[in-house]
């Protein structure tokens, strides 16, 4: 078959498949496989390749980009009758078939196989074809494994709904990516199965693997745009909570990502190659993202490089995680690399000593055999025809075998083709051709035709989104070993300078990082290393301001390594100073404290700037740390370097402000955000102006001074409007809810966070949606709603452990342990405020200390462990007794006036209740004073001084009735009631019981519903209705069963025994009593005991018992006069 060449296939492949029309095009792909079966040399795919442009060049055929960026070919109407000519000829050219005797025709074989050119494009250099006739297997060789566990992962994710990861890792060439097609294949026909895949080497801008993903699935990219506020955050953070929204902005932005991968029906798998190369943004969302795989539909499948050889690459990482599924893949044992020699020669026949040469030289890389084989056929080491094969591994080296088959395929081309592909060699990937076109001595007009050639060769390919990329990282490495040191330098100076042409004038690139990045590395390659450690300096600012602090750490190591190896003082001290200010940024303040103490050790006299800034790093952490001290220090330092700069001296007031806020130093922190407004104000940095205002509010809310907190707040919101700052707004919004919150008014309250939770959410700021969340669960359960508020709290929680808000996960868990405690689960209730109490200490915050402290009090003044709650509530007063907050002083007198009056201390109770009702009037706590109107009449009503208790329980219906406080207005009712009933008012009684029965159905309040029941079975009781009263008394252990209310169990037990005793039942009565008296005592309710003892000396009485009566007489009054009680109560016990 001498005479015929590669342009005479191809046109004969294009007409016998019908290629005659632009509608009848051939993939470019399609016509190499049928031209150049793949065991054939690489070398051949290139010749293809240039034919192919020679045809184009002739007019016989037509190539044409799809829009997925693939490559068609058709032939054109000149070229149709050249290729029908060559097509006839070649099918009547008669070749000898291997193990046949006759020769036979082209056409003839072509019946037996595919078609008439794959018959001819096995041709030998002599002229003959052979057909094979034993064809070893096509099966995918080994990894039977690790399909059969990837189809179960799938099938348990589909089946169940929900995501999974699996990582493949193992050595370069050992067949990862095949093992990932062959898995995408296995489900990729299934209809609830969708594949986006992205490789991470192609990009390094931040999070780039991310935005491929997210343009591939159909979503947005919106969500990568740079922060808005990022300098106002960047200035701000240090102080309490912003620190938080760092850490929130990404957490924010990584729960956008994932709401646009995740499909809207079915499963998606997410392939990610090369996952070892992925930025270190993408990696942290990897992290992020395993947390959540169990409540998504997504399967993440990656690959990883691990080190082999002398190619070191990263292993480890995110993916090393128990939760994943791991493919760790291993070399090809001597049975499969003998199945894929076969596989790769094409014949079966293949002794069992080449088969060995193979194993050995290739290590059982499956890549590397290949290659190997390859090289042996392109050298004719290995016979052409398959009669001989090389057995002495001396004669073969197999790097040196790879890089001369890369080498030799480089040479085939054209000069042109071998000049963009050097150049080619020293970009990062995707390729930037516009970079390429400015920088290579390619003419522009040629440039099209020359990718082509390059793609149509193997050497280049285009990726998903049409981008070039190189095929194998050996062609990109020996293509880069063709230059000298001295070419790539030049070159590499060359790309710098194109890049920043392409890209620095209008600034409009999106990759924040990217394109500085490549400019650093390139200055970096040619030994500028001043200049390279600038763009990667402007790399890691790009970077953080889309919240890829791991990046940008990455990026001002980078630079940091440059400045010091170039001895370049000036620049090594900014980039210290910018990474101290980016660990402050993330959390990590032992690594912000070494830059800074690197810094105070290099400030010489006189450098003022840096000196103040070094002052504020120092500040900012020691806040955060707790450590207000130093903080006020570090403050007053900055402050006093003469020459400050408006903005460096509104800066360090800010620090100072919070220090002095924190240590409950409010008179001082109260001039000094003045100072900061004023300051802030007159040099027109408005963002500080609006912060001043914020601090401002933020002192008044924590001294309780609420119409004055109010102001600053709405100040403060309009100064919001003026500066569009909406991360300063909701944090405003925040806290005009807690205020309104503060006063009961609650509908206001909920307005506040309805207006600022969209915002929250709207710029991804989880760390404030978090904390509107808990002001929501406040709100409910301050209003009863207990399962909205559990709901709120649950959700804030889960956002606050990803964000890691340790002042919010105190303050969540306090909410939901009160809570627990109004539902009755006692238990769990200690266990949340342990915890929070424990968090509380740990940020040493004395503000959420006496909140939790107090609410333990709470509890256990409910759970009849009075001296308990005496203790929590004296702890707190030791707190508050100096400070500003007269609300917490309020309440915590409020708790020790119940306490006392459970315990029967009627005028210490008094005396309590009537300071706190003092403060609270003062303060224009309605809630609060509400809440007090109650246990003082309770107090007043205990000790017999009715008139006194009659008055306090009116002023609280009617402030019930005010704010439509149900549950308020049936326990004041109740209250009024029993005061009536003692004096014998029973038609006024009546009509009070009646009230409360009218609206206690729709009272969800176990405690309640139990007083109203017993306060009404003691009402039915001295009127005689006993059977009345006993169903009552059953009413309100049903409600108690509920939940643990020892005392309220107790005094049922304690009026059914009453009851009992009025219709003769002593035998029942004697043990209900028993049982009050010894819950009673175990409590600690010293007044109730005395009157279960009492009731239980009437029985005996009745029962004859004389005695027995006289001695629970006795201990009764002992009982009684061991507290101080009202002279009538003690002349009834005589």
């Amino acid at each position: 078959m001498d005479g015929y060449t590669e342009t005479d296939f191809i046109l004969s492949a294009l007409f016998e498949a019908g290629a005659t029309s632009p509608e009848g095009r051939i993939p470019l792909s399609t016509v190499l496989k049928t031209v150049v079966p793949d065991s054939s040399q690489f070398s051949a795919k290139t010749n293809v390749a240039v034919s192919i442009d020679r045809l184009t060049t002739q007019g016989l055929v037509t190539r044409t980009e799809e829009s997925d960026g693939t490559i068609s070919l058709s032939l054109t109407a000149r070229g149709e009758p050249a290729a029908r000519t060559v097509h006839e000829a070649i099918a009547e050219e008669t070749i000898t078939v291997a193990d046949e005797e006759e020769a036979r025709t082209v056409r003839a074989v072509a019946s037996t196989v595919e078609d008439t050119t794959t018959a001819v494009a096995v041709a030998c250099t002599d002229g003959d074809a052979y057909y094979r006739s034993e064809t070893p297997d096509t099966e995918f060789i080994d990894r039977e494994d690790e399909r059969a566990e990837w189809q179960q992962v799938v099938d348990e994710c589909t089946e169940h709904g929900r995501g999974a990861a699996v990582a493949v890792s193992g050595p370069r060439g050992i067949g990862k990516t095949t093992l990932v097609e062959e898995c995408v294949a296995d489900v990729q026909s299934r209809d609830d199965i969708d594949v986006v895949r992205v490789d991470a080497k192609q990009t390094d801008e931040p999070y780039g693997p991310l935005r491929t993903f997210v343009d591939r699935a159909g979503g947005e990219n919106d969500m990568f745009a740079v922060d808005s506020e990022w300098e106002t955050l960047r200035s701000q953070t240090g102080q309490e909570g912003e620190l938080d929204s760092y850490e929130a902005g990404q957490t924010g932005l990584f729960y956008g990502i994932t709401q646009q991968l995740e499909p809207a029906h079915g499963h998606r798998i997410l392939v990610l190659e090369d996952s070892h190369e992925s930025d270190r943004g993408t990696q942290s969302y990897l992290e992020y993202l395993l947390g959540q795989l169990s409540e998504l539909s997504l399967i993440l499948l990656c690959t990883s490089t691990v080190g082999s050889g002398d190619t070191v690459v990263t292993d480890g990482g995110p993916l090393d995680d128990e939760r994943v599924t791991q493919f760790e893949l291993s070399r090809f044992g001597r049975r499969e690399t003998a199945r894929l020699v076969q596989q790769t020669v094409g014949r079966r026949d293949v002794p069992d000593s080449f088969v060995e040469l193979v194993h050995d030289q290739s290590g059982g890389t499956p890549l590397y055999a290949e290659l190997l084989i390859e090289e042996l056929l392109e050298t004719e080491a290995l016979d052409p025809d398959f009669r001989w094969y090389p057995t002495d591994a001396d004669d073969i080296d197999l790097s040196t075998a790879i890089e001369d088959a890369v080498s030799r395929q480089l040479e085939s081309l054209t000069p042109a083709g071998r000049e963009l592909v050097t150049w080619a060699s020293l970009c990062h990937e995707p390729i930037d051709t516009a970079v390429l076109a400015s920088v290579t001595s390619v003419e522009p007009n040629q440039l099209s035709t020359a990718f082509d050639v390059l793609t149509g060769a193997g050497i280049l390919e285009r990726d998903p989104d049409g981008d070039l990329v190189f095929t194998t990282a050996v062609t990109k490495e020996v293509a880069q070993s063709r230059l000298t040191d001295t070419q790539r330098r030049d070159r590499h100076r060359a790309l710098a300078t194109a890049l920043r042409t392409e890209y620095e004038p209008d600034d409009t690139t999106d990759d924040h990082g990217g394109v500085e990045r490549r400019i650093g590395s390139h200055y970096q390659n040619c030994g500028q290393q001043a200049v390279a450690a600038e763009w990667y300096k402007r790399a890691a600012e790009s970077a953080a301001a889309v919240y890829a602090h791991e990046t940008a750490i990455a990026e001002y190591n980078n630079a940091l390594t440059l400045a010091r190896e170039g001895d370049n003082s000036e620049q090594l001290l900014d980039i210290v100073t910018d990474l101290a200010e980016i660990y402050c940024l993330v959390g990590e303040y032992d690594a912000a404290e070494r830059h800074i103490a690197f810094l105070e050790e290099r400030i010489e006299p006189g450098e003022q700037q840096r000196s103040q800034y070094v002052c504020w790093l120092r500040a900012r952490v020691a806040n955060v740390k707790g450590e207000y001290e130093a903080a006020e220090k570090s403050s007053r330092d900055g402050l006093s370097v003469s020459g400050l700069e408006t903005e460096a001296e509104c800066r360090l007031l800010s620090t100072l402000t919070e220090s002095q806020l924190m240590r409950s130093e409010f008179e001082a922190a109260r001039t000094t955000a003045e100072q900061l407004r004023t300051i802030a104000e007159e040099g027109g940095v408005q963002r500080y102006t609006t912060e001043s205002y914020a601090k401002l509010a933020k002192i008044e809310l924590q001294t309780e001074n609420y119409d004055q907190a109010a102001e600053y707040t709405q100040t403060g919101l309009d100064s919001c409007d003026f500066t569009q700052n909406t991360r300063t707004r909701i944090r405003l919004l925040n806290m005009r809810g807690t205020i309104k919150r503060e006063i009961g008014a609650f509908g206001q309250a909920r307005e506040a966070v309805e207006e600022a939770l969209p915002l929250a959410r709207e710029i991804g700021d989880k760390f404030n949606e978090g904390r509107l969340l808990v002001l929501l669960a406040g709100i409910a359960m301050r209003t009863g709603r207990m399962d909205e508020a559990l709901t709120h709290a649950e959700e804030a929680l889960s956002i606050q452990n990803v964000v890691g808000d340790r002042f919010g996960q105190a303050g969540t868990a306090n909410i939901i342990a009160a809570v627990n405690s109004y539902l009755g689960n006692r238990e769990s209730a200690v266990r949340k405020w342990r915890q929070a109490l424990d968090i509380a200490h740990e940020i040493d915050n004395k503000t959420l200390i006496c909140g939790v402290s107090f609410n333990l009090g709470v509890n256990f003044r409910q759970m009849g462990e009075l001296e308990k709650a005496i203790d929590r509530y004296r702890e707190v007063l030791d707190i508050v007794e100096n400070s500003e907050v007269e609300q917490t002083k309020a309440e915590t007198l409020l708790g020790l006036a119940r306490v006392y009056n459970n315990q029967g201390e009627y005028r210490q109770a008094i005396e309590y209740a009537e300071q706190s009702l003092a403060l609270s009037e003062e303060h224009g706590h309605s809630y609060q004073t509400l809440e007090e109107r109650l246990v003082l009449g309770s107090a007043y009503h205990h000790a017999g001084l009715y008139a006194e208790a009659r008055d306090s329980y009116e002023t609280a219906l009617e402030m019930s009735r005010q704010h439509e406080l149900d549950h308020y207005i049936c326990q004041s009712l109740l209250s009024l009631g029993a005061v009536a009933q003692e004096q014998d008012e029973h038609e006024t009684a009546a009509d009070y019981f009646q009230q409360a029965t009218a609206i206690i159905d729709d009272i969800d309040r176990v405690k309640l519903i139990a007083t109203y029941h017993l306060r009404y079975s003691q009402f039915q009781a001295e009127q005689a209705a006993y059977e009345t009263a006993l169903e009552h008394v059953a009413r309100a252990e049903r409600a108690l069963s509920r939940e643990e209310w020892p005392y309220y169990e107790a005094r049922a037990q304690r009026q059914a025994a009453r009851i009992m005793l009025e219709t003769g039942d002593i035998a029942t009565a004697e043990p209900l009593a028993t049982a009050a008296i010894d819950t009673f005592d175990e409590i600690g309710a010293v007044h109730h005991l005395a009157k279960a003892q009492l009731l239980k000396a009437d029985i005996a009485a009745t029962a004859g018992d004389i005695d027995q009566a006289h001695g629970l007489a006795r201990r009764a009054l002992d009982t009684i006069t061991s507290v101080t009680v009202p002279h009538q109560n003690r002349s009834l016990l005589l």
